[in-house]
């Protein structure tokens, strides 16, 4: 299996398609100023590992990493859940202050990223998390970091 990396875009193909694939990789070349850079090892936020009997594994674990550093999470604790079961996301307390529109939005599309690439598990909280990007309130970003902090259970220490 071969792929071909144009700005942030691979193409994968199966050995058995290499023909038809070489005649798309060309066309592709023809048009756009592209490099061939054979195998893929690392594609942006994610690292590919192949295994000898076929098998392709894809790892977030240093973007995970940089996110948690990012949103300063690195000293937090650690959370068992995504969302907290008490949490209310559509009851916003009266009184309650809004938060920083642009830290949360950062916050939840760094973890919708997350879930594109190998973390499903997260993708009830940032869809739930991402109804409120307009006029997050404290509560918005202090489940959105929970979910950064349950992230940080898997990160190594």
């Amino acid at each position: 299996m071969e792929c071909l990396y144009v700005d942030d875009m691979l193409v994968i193909y199966a050995d058995t398609a290499s023909e038809e694939a070489m005649g798309v990789k060309e066309a592709l070349m023809q048009q756009y100023n592209m490099s061939n850079l054979g195998l893929a090892k690392k594609f942006p936020g994610l690292e590919i590992d192949r295994h000898p009997h076929g098998t392709i594994t894809l790892d977030q674990q240093a973007y995970i990493e940089a996110v948690i550093r990012r949103f300063g999470m690195e000293d937090a604790n650690i959370a068992d859940t995504t969302l907290h079961h008490n949490t209310r996301l559509d009851a916003i307390p009266e009184g309650e202050p809004e938060a920083d529109p642009e830290l949360y939005r950062s916050i939840v599309g760094s973890l919708g990223y997350a879930v594109q690439g190998t973390r499903p598990d997260l993708a009830y909280a940032v869809a739930a998390l991402s109804r409120y990007s307009s006029k997050p309130y404290a509560t918005h970003m202090t489940a959105a970091k929970r979910v950064l902090r349950y992230l940080k259970k898997s990160a190594p220490s």
